[in-house]
């Protein structure tokens, strides 16, 4: 029962192996959370549908706005909490 397609080069496991996980937060240091073609060219393994989900898990998981690591930081929203 190999999950491995033979079409594909690409990994289509459900859980990232390490290598995997340090190659990602790697590119998401050095690209940012939008540059998933960039980010999934790094990581070499998977579909840039499966990096733009990890993204999305990763920073959930976190409890972080998903572009935050780029100065967005949604908390407060710029709306002042003053009366």
């Amino acid at each position: 029962d190999d999950k491995r397609g033979t079409s594909s080069s690409k990994v289509k496991y459900k859980y990232w192996t390490n290598e995997e996980e340090t190659r990602f937060m790697e590119a998401l240091t050095m690209y940012g959370s939008k540059n998933v073609r960039a980010v999934t060219k790094h990581v070499g393994t998977r579909s840039a549908t499966q990096v733009r989900t990890h993204i999305q898990n990763h920073f959930k998981k976190q409890n972080i706005p998903i572009h935050a690591e780029r100065g967005q930081n949604s908390v407060g929203g710029g709306i002042s909490s003053s009366n």
